[in-house]
């Protein structure tokens, strides 16, 4: 804990972040003003399928490009695009089903998704369209589900980034104390008669849950900010899994999908890992990372799943391993 102290003392120094006791003052004025003073761009997929971004073009000469994790909407990144915007223009895409981006279903409040490739094909069209396949400028920050699609991306398309930073990467669900044989069973079964349905236990965006209950963050500004916020914009919302979604997970995360995307990755990487995360297993980062051609791990200690919205002293020292790495 010493060293995440003079650490976070550093970075105080050295980069100009918002600061937690200022954080609802300086939001609507400041962090959502910069948000929003751009458009929402669109891929169209179909007529009616349409992915929404972000593209903020600071006139840098580094490109930035965020995948958000399950349910999350772009909008929950504007204090990061904020606090980075010093140093790379910076897209960010709202993966289909997700923030403002198409939904499946007339439950609009469901993860689904066929098959996960799609997310990061979605996102190559996206860099195509924006002309934006220049790897020597482009760099990734993937985020939990948001990694997974990074990391099928990279295994995919190896030459579109230089680096890439995984935070919390989900290389494997915490199935907490439920047998790992029953859950691919289940998933199996429903996947095939119910695919479009909610995972036993899942349903839509949790409006009711109190802060001591989350798995998030224990900055409590920070996540009841941002609950004012989708509150505002409920059509962002997204909540639980459907059965399709996770067979999909299950699909490309197996043991063999695992080596394989560890011998096609071969851009420098970093993983930062919360280890209070009880959301996706710890260990299997470990292994992932150590088995990447040059990928380093960062602990991050009493910061749970979401270590850009944790209190200052975890959130500011994830912030300053991030430049640093990709500069």
């Amino acid at each position: 804990m010493i060293k995440f102290l003079l650490l976070y003392l550093f970075t105080l120094s050295s980069y100009s972040l918002v600061e937690d006791e200022n954080l609802i003052e300086n939001y609507g004025e400041i962090i959502l003003k910069n948000y929003f003073s751009i458009d929402y761009s669109e891929l169209e997929i179909s007529e009616f399928k349409k992915i929404k971004y972000k593209y903020f073009n600071f006139n840098k000469k580094k490109n930035l490009i965020i995948f958000p994790g399950q349910g999350e909407a772009s909008i929950k990144y504007s204090e990061v695009i904020y606090d980075l915007k010093e140093h790379f223009n910076i897209l960010i895409i709202n993966h289909r089903g997700q923030g403002n981006s198409f939904r499946f279903t007339e439950e609009k409040e469901i993860s689904i998704v066929d098959d996960f490739k799609n997310y990061a094909l979605d996102a190559r069209k996206i860099l195509e369209k924006e002309n934006l396949l220049n790897s020597n400028s482009n760099f990734l920050f993937a985020h939990s589900m948001g990694a997974l699609i990074g990391i099928i991306y990279l295994s995919t398309f190896p030459n579109d980034f230089k680096k890439v930073v995984f935070s919390a990467p989900m290389i494997k669900i915490n199935y907490g104390w439920f047998p790992e044989f029953l859950i691919k069973f289940l998933a199996r079964v429903f996947s095939a008669i119910s695919p479009h349905s909610y995972v036993f236990g899942q349903g839509g965006y949790p409006w009711n849950e109190k802060f001591k209950d989350n798995k998030l963050s224990t900055s409590k500004k920070r996540w009841t900010n941002f609950r004012e916020v989708i509150k505002k914009y409920k059509n962002y919302a997204c909540g639980g899994i459907s059965f399709r979604w996770l067979q999909s997970v299950i699909d490309y995360t197996t043991d063999a999908k695992i080596k394989e995307y560890t011998k096609k990755i071969k851009i420098d990487s970093m993983i930062l890992r919360p280890l209070e995360d009880e959301i996706v297993t710890l260990e299997d980062q470990k292994s992932f990372c150590d088995n990447l051609k040059n990928c380093e791990l960062i602990d991050f200690e009493n910061s749970r799943h979401e270590v850009l919205q944790e209190v200052d002293i975890i959130r500011n020292i994830g912030l300053e391993k991030i430049i640093n790495f990709l500069n």
